[in-house]
């Protein structure tokens, strides 16, 4: 993800900051970070400078229009950031204009926040005023008879990427209709918003996908539930497949307080969050937050891609050539594990919940365990100080009724060249000499 580009295609640090480390960090897909001066009614800016209504940093237009060359020239695609909301100075003239588009509250005020002083100098001196977000609208959550304001999220959407060259969104969150009172007070009653918004998302991607033929979607949501449930089943039928699906609310994993912090909290519910994301297609995402090589094994061991920054070395690179046998959505999680699989080996090695298989075309099927080496104490994880490194770790896969044990291979981001080299026993097992943090062992029938 980026923001704050103004100026750098006359630097030229596009060319030769940017393009670079995308490469070198195997980066198949940028995102602009609410770059627009409004993330919900203003995706296609007139001017050739301004400054992000979310952020107040200064944006330019000349700057990701060439962006967006570039990356499609070297084959990566671009996506936007937007929301239900509008921000800043032209989110609340938004709303000034359309006052009755917006829901009220049964106190006749809509959803919104903002500081009067700070939103005034962010109109007339935003050089003054810093980074930050200093009042936000929602317009986005519209009334059952305002489908208007719905189709106008959908317009902008497309005259954006018309602008802009954007290959996709990521909407955090998602618009739709509630129940709410009218700019007159009136209510207006909605008692199971499930099917209406499964219909209009439906609207969202056809449309969207017409006008821009491979459109990408992504979601900031929660389609298991916990802590709460963002949308309805309806709704995630539609919205999830083929979708990134960013489960935000783990990234307070690294506070000691909460709930994720536990090694095993956190593999439990990133791994109960993915299942109905992998079930309908889609592709499960976790964070954003700083990272460590236990946060990418945990989560990639649990099919979930975590977004992250400060990362490890190699471990990114290394996920991405091995990601079939990580963030693969055909993966199932193995329950009980030792019904496919028996590892032996030191007490520090994890292994009995990250056991993934799938069948393969032809009647195979892949079996994967991942062996992690755990420090005794989750806060030494958290802190990037593994154990000493685990020794002679057997694994022994079960062949399945009427297949037969075809290859067998272990891989490791903590080794130079990938692969960790082992040779199948008679029984089919394996040893693995040594497992620093993360080593994969991939079985295949067929």
């Amino acid at each position: 993800t980026c923001f704050g580009l103004y100026g750098e295609k006359k630097k030229g640090a596009i060319d030769s900051y940017r393009m670079p480390l995308y490469r070198k960090d195997y980066v198949t897909c940028v995102e602009a970070y609410s770059m627009m001066p409004s993330v919900f009614d203003d995706m296609t800016p007139q001017t050739d400078m301004w400054y992000e209504g979310q952020g107040n940093i200064a944006e330019g237009k000349e700057d990701w229009q060439y962006l967006v060359q570039r990356c499609h020239e070297e084959g990566l695609a671009v996506v936007t950031y937007i929301q239900y909301f509008s921000y800043g100075p032209v989110g609340f003239d938004f709303a000034r204009r359309h006052p009755d588009w917006l829901t009220y509250g049964k106190d006749g005020r809509p959803n919104a926040w903002f500081d009067v002083d700070a939103l005034s100098k962010q109109r007339y001196e935003p050089a003054s005023l810093g980074a930050g977000t200093y009042g936000g609208i929602t317009p986005g959550e519209f009334l059952p008879s305002k489908q208007v304001v719905g189709d106008y999220w959908i317009e902008q959407c497309k005259k954006s990427s018309e602008m802009f060259g954007w290959d996709g969104f990521r909407s955090d969150g998602e618009p739709g209709i509630v129940e709410g009172y009218d700019y007159t007070g009136k209510l207006e009653p909605l008692k199971d918003p499930g099917p209406d918004n499964a219909a209009y998302m439906t609207k969202v991607r056809k449309e969207l996908s017409a006008a821009h033929p491979g459109y990408l979607f992504g979601w900031n949501t929660t389609v298991f539930g916990y802590p709460e449930k963002i949308s309805s089943e309806e709704e995630f039928d539609v919205i999830v497949p083929g979708s990134y699906c960013l489960y935000e609310f783990f990234n307070s994993a690294p506070q000691p307080s909460s709930v994720y912090h536990p090694w095993k909290k956190a593999a439990f519910y990133l791994q109960q969050e993915a299942t109905p994301i992998r079930r309908r297609g889609g592709f499960s995402h976790a964070g954003w937050m700083p990272s460590c090589r236990y946060l990418e094994a945990v989560a990639s061991a649990s099919g979930v891609q975590i977004d992250t920054w400060s990362l490890p070395a190699n471990y990114r690179q290394w996920e991405f050539r091995w990601a079939e046998y990580l963030w693969d959505c055909n993966l199932r999680y193995v329950r009980p594990a030792a019904d496919a699989v028996k590892v032996e080996g030191p007490a520090s090695i994890w292994w009995e919940d990250t056991v993934n298989a799938r069948e393969l075309p032809g009647g195979g099927k892949r079996v994967i365990v991942h062996l992690l080496n755990m420090p005794e104490k989750d806060d030494d994880g958290w802190a990037d100080k593994p154990p000493a490194p685990a020794e002679n770790v057997k694994v022994t896969f079960t062949t399945p009724a009427g297949r037969k044990l075809s290859k067998i291979a272990a891989i490791s981001p903590d080794v130079p060249g990938d692969v960790v080299p082992v040779t199948p026993a008679a029984d089919g097992s394996v040893t693995v000499p040594e497992v620093k943090v993360w080593t994969v062992v991939v079985a295949e029938f067929k």
